[in-house]
């Protein structure tokens, strides 16, 4: 069965174990329909190590103005006219997760060479955006390289057990459930403790 953590037990427990247990060079890979904070471009980043590869792909999505507006507008209006309300919020939902989907191709686009998802570990961020398109990606990463630790990243808007539920999670190494809706911090925080426990390893085995 597929093991969900919270963010916070995947950083002090999991995190560490993941980079020290590897042995020779370590290669990672984070794809994101939104952005990831601190992170200035895609593509192979500079960690300072030759031996830690990082590569970077987003598509930088941003909800649109009219879905918010659309949802704060339907959830007041509901309470006059929950029919209409209702209505209203359904279509907001809709073109959410439309252009979730869009953002997530976007993406994938960026990664049509298979060699691109070679890596010894890969973070997916599955938001509830673009749910489906993220998490069939996830999936196909992780049964295409069955050596590689798929591990994605969700937001706490997406009940845990849609992950439990799925068949398509079970391929996976480890669902990470963040409170924070995007998961742009906790991705830049898993980055830079990556590149920061790669340091310690470094150091530990000249010492």
């Amino acid at each position: 069965m597929i093991t969900v953590v919270s963010e916070a037990e995947f950083k002090r427990f999991y995190l560490r174990d993941l980079v020290h247990a590897h042995t020779g060079p370590l290669s990672v890979l984070f794809v994101t329909y939104n952005n990831i904070e601190d992170v200035k471009q895609d593509g192979v980043q500079d960690t300072g190590y030759d031996d830690l590869r990082i590569v970077v792909q987003t598509a930088s999505y941003r909800v649109p103005d009219i879905v918010t507006i659309g949802l704060i507008a339907g959830a007041s209006l509901s309470k006059l006219d929950p029919a209409s309300g209702l209505e209203m919020m359904e279509f907001a939902s809709s073109l959410m997760h439309e252009t979730g989907e869009e953002a997530q191709k976007e993406v994938e686009s960026k990664l049509s060479d298979p060699d691109s998802l070679e890596s010894d570990i890969v973070f997916v961020y599955v938001g509830v955006s673009g749910f489906d398109g993220a998490i069939q990606f996830a999936d196909r990463v992780a049964r295409a390289n069955p050596d590689t630790k798929v591990i994605v990243l969700s937001c706490d808007c997406n009940s845990t057990h849609r992950f439990y539920c799925s068949d398509l999670a079970k391929h996976l190494h480890q669902v990470v459930i963040t409170p924070e809706c995007g998961g742009r911090g906790a991705l830049g925080q898993i980055y830079e403790e990556i590149n920061r426990l790669w340091g310690l390893k470094i150091e530990s085995l000249d010492s």
